[in-house]
Order: structure tokens, then sequence, then C-alpha cells
């Protein structure tokens, strides 16, 4: 079938070397949304962007299907609370306190795809 879900390959490796470059090809997120908006949104929306990323880079085995991609566009509205409404520019806060918020984006996207993953495969099923 055209659709089936293949978890044949492994997804790619993660290293710190990607995900700085990552963040790096990522930066003009942080720039076009400082520019416009503050400093705490282009902070924000930076983070979410790399968040997504991330996500996306750990299933990539799924990207030769539609509906990945379509997730992914709709997953991108799923980070704007995330921008707006997380204190981005609270000095009391360290990088450890947004860790929580951090994995709970993930999680949001990563669910996604995961519920995707679920419905595809059901509906192959009733083929």
């Amino acid at each position: 079938m055209a659709s089936e879900v293949k978890n044949e390959r492994p997804s790619p490796d993660i290293t710190y070397k990607w995900a700085a470059l990552t963040m790096l090809c990522l930066s003009p997120i942080w720039l076009l949304v400082n520019h416009y908006g503050n400093f705490r949104e282009g902070l924000g929306a930076w983070c979410c962007a790399g968040i997504l990323t991330y996500a996306i880079r750990t299933r990539w085995d799924l990207s030769e299907h539609q509906w990945f991609w379509m997730i992914v566009v709709l997953a991108i509205p799923l980070q704007i609370p995330f921008v707006l409404y997380v204190p981005w520019d609270n000095r009391n806060w360290t990088y450890i306190t947004f860790l929580p918020i951090a994995f709970l984006d993930f999680a949001v996207v990563y669910g996604a795809f995961k519920l995707g993953e679920t419905i595809v495969k059901r509906l192959d099923a009733r083929r």
C-alpha cells in the first residue's frame, strides 16, 4: 500500500554539531521576529523552531509520507502559545527552568506525529 508506515530505518543521529548547525540556520527566525516584535518573542520563536526541528528529525523515517508534512504545517501554529505566553525574558529563570516547557513543546509535536501514524495504520488496516 502506498501510505504504509515503515519503521525499518532508524532515525538519524542527533549530535551536538547537528544541533548547533540547526540553531545557526534558524537564527534568521530570531532576527526576523526580534525586528518586528521584541527580544522575548524572538528568543521564544527561535527556541520553538529548534524544538520543532528536533521533533521532525526524530521522526524523519516518516518524511516520505504526505501526512507527515501536513502535521508539520499544522504543528507550526501550535508553537504560538509557547512563544507568546512563556516569559522568555524573566531573568530569575535559568535554562534548566525552561526544560519542562521544552519537553511539553516537544511532546505536543511528537504526539501529533504518533497520532498521525496511528490513524494511518488504522486506515490501512481497514482496507
